[in-house]
């Protein structure tokens, strides 16, 4: 029999645990996302003799004050004991994960004829980054240079990927116009990248590198699959509208002659064996007749006297265009026994041979309420359908030889 791990959530308040909050609590929701996280925190209020409602001057939901959440799961079936997802229940669970650590942005009271509520809206550290718009002038950096200055001069760890130019100021020259966020996201969109905050201890680490495509998958998602299905429903969206190459052209400064590149592959890792290019070759060929290529986008790239920066940011446009399949569901909480995280990839099954495979995660909002129920929404996409063969599925057999698929 499986027995399903009780679970946990956790609040904390400039870094300390809050567990005064813990009797008024109504739900916590996170939404955990590649582009920034944001959560919620509803609150049962009462009011005094004096006739004001408690928390409403709780100086820890002032605006801009530091706040945290964690989820997870306690541990409270039999050690070693089986789960949905084909994993052993280890005595004790993992224990609460850091979901998201941010700021109070802002609270909305709630009063009706039965009831009063308190929400406190939090934001991950987009929030403080967001507060000023500047006009700087960088020199003589690479994009990942930046990147790094401007977070850690903001007090954040940084995990920076490096990217080259190094560029020199008297051939191009970067200025930033607007808010420090905006301008990290514009950095990251043009080399391919992510950026986003990761909790770490009561803190925050900024990644600010390529999707997380080779790390080990999460564990599986089954819909439809017998005693191991833990979704509750399950969706996919193939859109055969995407564009299929890239191609960018400019005049170099101070040599004046043109420089021009066209990608066709995605450089990202596959997340199945066919790319939209291979799937519609032949059908898109005798339906359109192109001027050059069909599905082609022409690029207006940032100029540069560097022809090498003009291909990686086609490259990276070719990579965005390439996530083809759009998928979203519920997960079953209690069957899965674990806490699904965006920016990591996860095997899916049930879904047939074109649809069952990895998917990278974008999105999941979380909701638990204090008497155990626990939901998990999600959304997650594909760069190619189809199962590579290598594949390792929790609980069967690696790849094609799963059945049901």
């Amino acid at each position: 029999m499986i027995r399903i791990p009780d679970k946990v959530f956790e609040l904390r308040c400039g870094g300390s645990p809050a567990a005064d909050l813990y009797p008024y609590v109504e739900y916590v929701e996170v939404d955990e996302s590649v582009d920034g996280s944001s959560f919620t925190i509803r609150l049962r209020l009462s009011a005094g003799p004096d006739g004001e409602w408690n928390h409403l001057s709780d100086e820890r939901f002032t605006p801009f004050a530091r706040l945290g959440v964690s989820l997870g799961f306690t541990g409270g079936g039999l050690a070693g004991a089986p789960t949905a997802a084909g994993g052993l229940l280890s005595p004790g669970g993992s224990g609460p994960e850091p979901l998201a650590e941010g700021y109070v942005i802002g609270t909305a009271l709630r009063l009706s004829g039965r009831d009063a509520h308190l929400d406190v809206f939090c934001q991950d550290p987009w929030a403080v980054l967001g507060q000023e718009e500047k006009v700087v002038a960088w020199p003589d950096l690479s994009d990942s240079d930046i990147a790094e200055q401007i977070l850690t001069a903001a007090g954040f760890a940084a995990d920076v990927t490096t990217v080259p130019p190094l560029r020199q100021s008297d051939d191009t020259l970067v200025v930033q116009r607007g808010t420090d966020a905006s301008f990290l996201r514009a950095l990251a969109r043009r080399n391919g990248f992510e950026v986003r905050f990761v909790p770490e201890g009561d803190g925050n680490r900024c990644r600010f590198g390529p999707p997380g495509l080779d790390g080990t998958p999460q564990p599986d998602l089954a819909i439809r699959f017998g005693a191991t299905s833990n979704l509750r429903s399950f969706e996919a969206t193939l859109d055969g509208r995407r564009p299929l190459s890239v191609r960018a052209a400019q005049l170099v400064p101070g040599t004046r002659q043109e420089a021009t590149v066209e990608v066709g592959e995605p450089a990202h890792h596959r997340t199945g064996r066919t790319g939209l290019a291979a799937l519609t070759a032949d059908t898109l060929a005798r339906a359109a007749r192109p001027l050059r290529t069909p599905g082609a986008l022409l690029l207006t790239a940032t100029p540069t006297a560097d022809p090498s920066e003009l291909q990686q940011q086609a490259q990276a446009a070719r990579d965005e265009a390439a996530w083809f399949v759009e998928a979203a569901g519920e997960i079953n909480s209690d069957a899965y026994g674990h806490v699904l995280r965006a920016g990591r990839s996860v095997l899916v099954k049930g879904a047939g041979s074109l649809h069952s495979g990895a998917y990278y995660v974008t999105r999941v909002v979380h909701r638990m309420r204090p008497e155990g129920e626990y939901r998990q929404r999600f959304e997650a996409r594909r760069n190619a359908v189809g199962l590579e063969g290598s594949e390792s599925f929790g609980g069967g057999a690696p790849g094609l030889s799963l059945p049901g698929l």
